[in-house]
């Protein structure tokens, strides 16, 4: 075992013959999207809308909060932010948009948001936010680091979203807020990876020569054997 996994450290594509004893495991590349997202980063209010009609927030990109390097989130400037004028009243239901995204490849793919949400009254553990696209939506609170700083209750995530692009190649994503008891959601650092893309020179994988079955990284073929991507 050690032979063959020093040999797949060198080699980026290995065969293996009569080692394998259980069914395929369908392979895929991941690809960054991510260039196709503007102000993905959260330095450019432009991108965004709040595409509510009555709602109280205010829609800025943030450049000064230094809250970010002490709260325990690394949410430092420039980001994204909705707020209401009065620290004491919650966000009111809305749906914060970016501009959609079009001439997508059809396929599966993952979109990643660091979202940060306060409850400046301190009064509250923040709830009622989520990050949606294409229609699925995750919540932004449900397994979230929380913490106070200054007092004030706030919630700090990771968010992911799985979801599928049709063969018009449109991507529709933002935040929702609903029943929100905060009064301030922050984001930034928008990433989108196609999950299911074609393997293309450049991808270290492990090959089946026999039943030319490729592997993703991490992929389990019975208990003998962990494909890993090459080092480089």
């Amino acid at each position: 075992m050690n032979s063959i996994l020093s040999r797949i450290v060198r080699t980026r594509l290995f065969f293996i013959i009569g080692l394998l004893s259980s069914g395929p495991i369908a392979a895929s590349a991941q690809e960054n999207y991510t260039a196709y997202i503007k102000g993905a980063a959260g330095d450019d209010a432009q991108y965004w809308t709040i595409a509510t009609e009555g709602h109280n927030g205010v829609l800025v990109c943030d450049t000064w909060s230094v809250r970010g390097g002490s709260d325990g989130t690394n949410m430092t400037p420039p980001f994204m932010e909705v707020t209401t004028d009065q620290q004491r009243t919650p966000l009111a239901d809305m749906q914060i948009r970016h501009e959609q995204v079009s001439g997508l490849p059809q396929g599966q793919y993952r979109l990643t948001m660091r979202i940060r949400c306060y409850d400046e009254s301190g009064q509250r553990q923040p709830s009622g936010a989520s990050v949606y696209a294409n229609g699925v939506a995750v919540s932004a609170q449900e397994g979230a680091q929380t913490g106070t700083y200054n007092g004030q209750h706030y919630t700090y995530k990771v968010a992911e979203v799985t979801f599928d692009v049709a063969d018009d190649g449109r991507l529709d994503f933002g935040i929702n807020i609903e029943s929100a008891n905060f009064n301030w959601v922050a984001w930034k650092d928008v990433t989108l990876t196609r999950t299911d893309g074609p393997l293309v020179d450049g991808d270290y994988v492990v090959r089946h020569r026999q039943t030319g079955i490729y592997f993703d990284a991490g992929a389990r073929w019975g208990t003998q054997l962990v494909a890993g991507q090459h080092p480089r």
